[in-house]
């Protein structure tokens, strides 16, 4: 009965003891090498992006766990810290695992949650939740870790997303408070103990921190966005487009039509930047994210 009564709580290990030693001697070395490259003074939202960001560049997804439901069992090591900061691949929870405990040895609070992706109750599913300035944002590392054939680097569609907008594709579970007991006896993984709510602030959304915002096409405006990220060598542009003034397909429609404002943008920028280029007789690669009014540019440099 999980309302009351007696529980019972039972251990068990993927290791022994000779490997628990040398995990611990492994993950300690690359501990000090990712705390001695950090840089000093930054700010919590700062720190939490460089964690993301080192996270994303020196791991991959392990795709053959998908292929096989023996493979995971084979190799614990994806689930947990060693995968993602030793062996440099993982799984969902491995990066989960490694961005909640760094966060949280820099100073940022962050916690996990699990649940399913796109709705379907068999892709169970694990991201994290942080909160700056007191206030909660979610994200998930693993679905910003793009194979290159699916998106554009440092594209970070899940950094600091709202309630709202993470739900579109992410549906978290219960807590063991909300669970009936029905519902308890076919859990089919974990629970979350913590869920913060409520999260709806954008004060740190990546993509509104780091992106473009369109209330009408502006050349002066995309201008501004690729200056700011050419500066940092973003292989990127996020551009999000008002919803109450136009749809993303209208908004692509105007950006290339007649004198084509996204390649005049180009042109003006360039005119802005010392040493770096953007290229501008490239076609124009995109990708287009209707249900949020995004369009995510790759930004070509020469």
């Amino acid at each position: 009965d999980i309302k009351g009564g007696t529980s019972e709580l039972v251990l068990h290990t993927d290791y022994k003891a000779a490997e628990v030693v040398r995990m611990m001697e492994e993950l300690d070395n690359s501990l000090r090498e990712f705390y001695s490259a950090v840089p000093a003074g930054l700010s919590p939202y700062e720190r939490e992006v460089y964690i993301y960001k080192h996270l994303i560049d020196n791991c991959v997804y392990d795709t053959a766990v998908d292929d096989s439901d023996d493979y995971g069992a084979a190799h614990p090591r994806l689930y947990n810290l060693c995968g993602v900061l030793v062996d440099r691949k993982a799984v969902c929870e491995g990066y989960t695992r490694a961005f909640d405990y760094l966060c949280g040895s820099v100073g940022v609070e962050c916690v996990s949650v699990t649940g399913i992706e796109d709705n379907d109750e068999d892709a169970l599913h694990i991201w994290n939740a942080v909160r700056l300035d007191d206030e909660w944002y979610l994200c998930d590392v693993t679905w910003d870790d793009w194979d290159e054939e699916e998106g554009i680097a440092d594209a970070y569609l899940y950094l600091n997303l709202d309630e709202k907008t993470m739900s579109l594709d992410h549906t978290t579970d219960k807590t063991y408070a909300q669970l009936s007991e029905e519902e308890y006896w076919n859990l089919k993984s974990y629970v979350n103990t913590f869920v913060p709510s409520p999260c709806d602030a954008t004060t740190y959304s990546y993509i509104e921190r780091e992106g473009v915002y369109l209330e009408s096409i502006s050349v002066d405006r995309l201008s501004e966005g690729m200056v700011k990220a050419a500066m940092s060598q973003k292989a990127s542009l996020m551009v999000t487009v008002d919803p109450d003034v136009m749809t993303l397909e209208q908004a692509t429609e105007k950006l290339f039509e007649g004198d084509q404002p996204y390649f005049l943008a180009i042109d003006q920028a360039n005119e802005a930047l010392d040493g770096v280029r953007i290229d501008a007789e490239s076609d124009a690669v995109y990708y287009d994210y209707p249900e949020r009014n995004l369009l995510v540019f790759e930004l070509i440099y020469r």
